[in-house]
């Protein structure tokens, strides 16, 4: 695809350096895997780091439009949503969903909050100083606004009795990771990625990604932080994805696809976004949290169900783009 009008476009990422995380660190790899892509696509390229709001009028004065990687601000996801919210302050075309959907799912105590008042199953969960409807059982914590599962270990799947147990561990983890943290009831059995994106302002879901874990303990059993950034560890050589299409789980695999469009629709997600499920041993699937902005690289789990799917990587670049340049009016701010 080559367009006339839209010459320049700036992939803006978040501001890293030595001293990062290496889930920060792979959106250099994600900004330059992209960049190649689009120049073939014939568009002159910038890739711009950003530390501040003062990127934005560079932005409107050099640029046409926008690839957001932006999954950070100082440090801290709960600031993401400010960069797509200064873009269409500016009315500046930009990839991926806008402010309000990001700070919404960002804050997974919130999105919980509104899966639950619209029907979606989502499972039980608590907060520091929010009793709710408590029940004793295996519960994980996990920071409210934060992705990449920083800040999850093994550790983090505890057996709950109470509620001022409940509250005593929040505070233990809030305090060791300097992060506002709760706890969600604990599915135990599969666990799920299905991934979406815009094609004409509709969703094209793809099929649903399960991530077997070869281990034996239960608690081992989640996509911890080492299972994803940590490729020496054992919890990243026992987590495996696979793409069934077993003949027993299509009724399940409609069900997470129809709950995938229920929160694109719901949340006003635009371009494209990953959903995440547990199944309990009933077949009944819960959904633990929406990313409303997902990991890119050529490698990660997005890319995958897009090859998966029969898309190669250089078109869902593409359509992405697309969407945003060409379907930007259209969205739901």
């Amino acid at each position: 695809m080559k367009n006339e009008k839209i010459k320049t476009l700036a992939i803006l990422h978040q501001a890293v350096d030595e001293n990062s995380l290496p889930d920060e660190i792979d959106v250099l790899i994600q900004a330059q895997e992209i960049s190649e892509v689009l120049k073939d696509l014939g568009y002159s390229v910038r890739i711009s780091p950003v530390e501040d709001m003062k990127f934005a009028d560079e932005i409107a004065e050099n640029c046409d439009g926008v690839f957001n990687l932006v999954e950070t601000l100082k440090g801290k996801a709960v600031n993401s949503h400010l960069v797509p919210l200064i873009l269409e302050f500016m009315n500046i075309p930009f990839t991926g969903s806008g402010s309000s959907a990001i700070a919404v799912t960002t804050d997974k105590i919130l999105t919980k909050s509104v899966l639950y008042a619209n029907g979606i199953p989502t499972s039980k969960w608590c907060a520091r100083n929010i009793s709710g409807d408590f029940e004793e059982g295996t519960y994980i914590f996990k920071p409210v606004s934060e992705d990449a599962s920083l800040g999850i270990t093994s550790e983090n799947v505890c057996v709950v009795k109470d509620m001022k147990m409940a509250q005593e561990l929040i505070v233990k983890f809030q305090k060791r990771y300097r992060l506002p943290f709760f706890c969600e009831k604990y599915i135990s059995g599969r666990e799920f990625n299905v991934s979406v994106v815009g094609i004409n302002g509709s969703p094209k879901v793809f099929h649903p990604a399960e991530m077997i874990f070869l281990g034996d303990h239960e608690e081992g059993k989640i996509v911890d932080y080492d299972a994803k950034w940590n490729e020496d560890s054992e919890n990243y050589r026992n987590s495996i994805r696979t793409f069934s299409n077993a003949r027993e789980d299509r009724e399940l695999f409609e069900k997470l696809e129809d709950l995938t469009c229920r929160c694109w629709e719901l949340f006003g997600l635009v371009g494209y976004a990953r959903v995440d499920f547990r199944v309990d041993e009933n077949g009944n699937p819960y959904i633990l949290e929406i990313n409303a902005n997902p990991c890119l690289s050529s490698d990660g789990g997005f890319a995958a169900a897009v090859l998966n799917g029969g898309f190669s990587f250089p078109d869902i670049i593409r359509i992405i783009v697309s969407e945003a340049l060409n379907e930007n009016k259209k969205r739901n701010y």
